[in-house]
């Protein structure tokens, strides 16, 4: 009798699996709470953090669409040590062109959201403008050094009948990079692919925490050669740097661009 009734409940519950509808199930993590309680939040909770994810990634592309600012040129100087006399005309020449010079900045999507600009583009146009042949990047000679494995190009090469042929490199944001520029300008120029290198930089770099004068400190890294290192002026006078300042244009006025008006108009990746 009891192996009969036990037979009979094994088929009364195969009935069962087989007429009960399908249900979907997932698995769900439950742990102890403070309280005691036990709870089933984790992939609610998962599922809350892809979300948050999700609107964030979007909410800083539609960002790096809309933050865009419009700057000009206001002023430009010149640094040169030594420098033959023939070659100053030259750099008055590019110093004046670069003057009101109109240009946009948008957030990257690299080098931690700072505003990236073309502006070598931009300065290589008013240069051809004014009657010079520009070469960039890729069709600029290379840097090359196997013994300490580097090599670089030059941003731009420009040259014309009757004038020094000119090597330019345009640092616009990172006062580290400014040495590796000089660096690679003086090893093109004693390669005798140019008669001068020259620095173009910003005297008003600006970021959301800081200031920096490029510029300045291009200059001091030049005399930092010439009295540190001991490099004969004759080498140094193969190198010149222009410094620009930057506005940024507000209709048709300009307002000073410094870590002030970046912080206002750079959003902060936290508060999105």
């Amino acid at each position: 009798m009891w192996f009969e009734s036990n037979a009979a409940t094994r088929r009364l519950r195969q009935s069962k699996r087989r007429s009960a509808p399908v249900i979907p199930t997932f698995k769900a993590y439950a742990w102890l709470s403070r309280t005691g309680r036990r709870s089933c939040g984790f992939l609610r909770e998962r599922w809350q953090t892809r979300t948050d994810a999700g609107r964030f990634k979007v909410a800083l592309t539609l960002i790096r669409m809309a933050t865009e600012v419009r700057l000009v040129v206001s002023s430009a100087e010149v640094c040169c040590s030594g420098l033959a006399t023939s070659m100053l005309p030259v750099l008055e020449e590019i110093k004046d062109a670069l003057i009101g010079l109109e240009f946009s900045m948008s957030i990257g999507q690299s080098n931690s959201d700072q505003f990236e600009s073309g502006l070598d583009q931009i300065i290589a146009a008013r240069l051809i403008r004014q009657g010079w042949i520009a070469r960039e990047d890729r069709d600029c000679p290379q840097v090359a050094r196997p013994d300490i494995g580097w090599a670089a190009r030059p941003d731009l090469l420009i040259e014309r009948s009757g004038a020094p042929k000119i090597i330019i490199e345009v640092e616009k944001s990172d006062k580290r990079k400014v040495w590796d520029d000089l660096m690679k300008l003086w090893l093109l120029v004693d390669g005798e692919n140019a008669d001068l290198g020259l620095l173009i930089c910003p005297t008003n770099y600006a970021s959301r925490t800081t200031d920096w004068n490029l510029f300045d400190y291009a200059r001091r890294s030049i005399l930092l050669l010439q009295h540190a290192a001991q490099v004969p002026s004759v080498r140094l006078s193969k190198l010149a740097v222009i410094g620009y300042t930057q506005r940024l244009l507000d209709g048709s006025n300009t307002a000073p661009w410094n870590k002030a008006a970046c912080k206002r108009l750079k959003p902060e990746r936290s508060r999105i």
